[in-house]
């Protein structure tokens, strides 16, 4: 070989990954209780995360992880379409009623029954802390924003409403 021809190493190009990572939100085993009152239907109370609107739980895959539930232990009897699912968010700051329509392998179909009802406030406004809700402790800790340290316990501010009066007491709001 000669000086003025080098072996060139072939370049590897990195693959352009475009890929939408996110999911959307799915229903827990854990936040349902199912009790069939009667023949053919049930009352079904159901905790939703209160991150996520009540928006994402009429979606029908929303239900995959549950919608076995609704079908009958014996196949030749149906299924508990008709039901009504009761939807609160572990803050008691919002209650919806939904309606089953369609009971499917891997998915539910329900309706909006009326609006659903919000306590309190939406959200908590504040420039230096966030709230954040705890499930262990079915309360809302609350975060300085500039160290990122729990400033309050959500074993003591169970409701948006005493999270924004502690915020207002510590900052002369």
């Amino acid at each position: 070989m000669s000086e003025t021809a080098v072996a060139e190493k072939p370049v590897k190009s990195t693959p352009k990954l475009d890929m939408d990572r996110t999911s959307a939100p799915k229903a827990k085993e854990s936040q349902l209780s199912m009790m069939a009152e009667g023949h053919a239907c049930a009352r079904v109370q159901f905790w939703l995360d209160p991150k996520v609107d009540i928006k994402e739980a009429l979606n029908p895959e929303f239900w995959s992880s549950v919608a076995y539930k609704f079908m009958r232990p014996i196949s030749t009897e149906g299924t508990y379409a008709g039901s009504i699912i009761e939807v609160r968010y572990p803050d008691m700051s919002m209650y919806a009623e939904l309606f089953v329509r369609v009971v499917q392998k891997s998915s539910l179909v329900v309706s909006l029954i009326g609006k659903p009802h919000y306590f309190g406030p939406r959200e908590v406004v504040s420039q230096g802390f966030e709230v954040r809700w705890n499930v262990g402790k079915q309360g809302y800790d609350i975060v300085r924003k500039s160290d990122r340290e729990i400033a309050a316990d959500g074993a003591k501010i169970k409701t948006r409403e005493e999270a924004q009066a502690w915020i207002d007491k510590m900052t002369g709001a």
